[in-house]
């Protein structure tokens, strides 16, 4: 039997063991935790900010979606002087290694405070403010410069969020595409990219998007399929083959 140990801030979170011995139900997901384990209790031990918690958690569901699928599901140790990588590696044995970025948005504090006053007025309604329609685009942009220029990238976003929709994953996609067909070097470098040059240069490392919609259920848990948003990026250096894509469309894995 697999014994994994936690860290304190996770044995204190019910809702995060339960959602960790729910993903320890995948035979394969077992494997990449015996491989992985100790990196990732260092990885969670010094976290204290719940929300921290559920990004890391999300790349958890990331490797437990893939591993049934690809093999040599793996956590990617930093660069040397402590730079970024993508979060994992594998592979795909007709493909080759590809990497992958994990990045999660999340819900909006107005959202949670508006939910708490709910408890009390008996009523809800979603607050919105401008700023969360760029939460789509600052995630792919973080995600660039991590990814590897030799290898197909994927960029996996979950939505924990009730005021995204996997749709405007799409918008954002185009919004940065046409900052970047305008050389808008002011745009890219707020985002702390030398200019558009740079930005273009990571933006073809991209293979695809995938959005995992909220409230889906967990890789081999439901049985019920339903399917993610892929985005493929046409002028990808290294394009992500549709066995892959296939694989990514449908939010149980299958």
């Amino acid at each position: 039997m697999l014994t994994l140990r936690f860290p304190p801030n996770i044995e204190q979170m019910p809702p995060a063991r339960l959602f960790i011995d729910r993903l320890l139900s995948i035979p394969t997901f077992c494997e990449f935790m015996v491989r992985n384990g100790d990196r990732l209790y260092h990885k969670l031990a010094p976290v204290k900010d719940p929300d921290f918690i559920w990004d890391l958690l999300t790349e958890l569901e990331f490797a437990a979606l893939i591993s049934s699928h690809v093999a040599a599901v793996d956590m990617l140790p930093e660069r040397a002087g402590g730079v970024r990588t993508a979060d994992f590696s594998f592979s795909l044995m007709t493909h080759g290694t590809f990497h992958a970025e994990v990045k999660r948005i999340r819900q909006s504090e107005l959202v949670k405070r508006a939910r708490a006053d709910a408890k009390e007025q008996g009523w809800f309604k979603l607050p919105y403010q401008q700023k969360e329609s760029f939460k789509f685009s600052d995630a792919l942009l973080r995600s660039l410069r991590q990814l590897d220029p030799e290898r197909g990238n994927i960029v996996y976003i979950k939505v924990d969020s009730d005021i995204h929709e996997p749709e405007d994953a799409i918008d954002a996609c185009r919004h940065v595409f046409k900052r970047l067909e305008m050389a808008d070097d002011e745009y890219f470098k707020a985002h702390s990219f030398s200019g558009a040059s740079e930005a273009r240069e990571c933006w073809n490392r991209l293979g695809i998007v995938v959005v995992r919609p909220r409230g889906k259920p967990l890789p081999g848990i439901s049985p019920r399929r339903c399917r993610n948003q892929i985005i493929v990026n046409e002028v990808a250096t290294h394009p992500i083959p549709r066995e892959l894509q296939d694989i990514f469309s449908n939010a149980d894995g299958t």
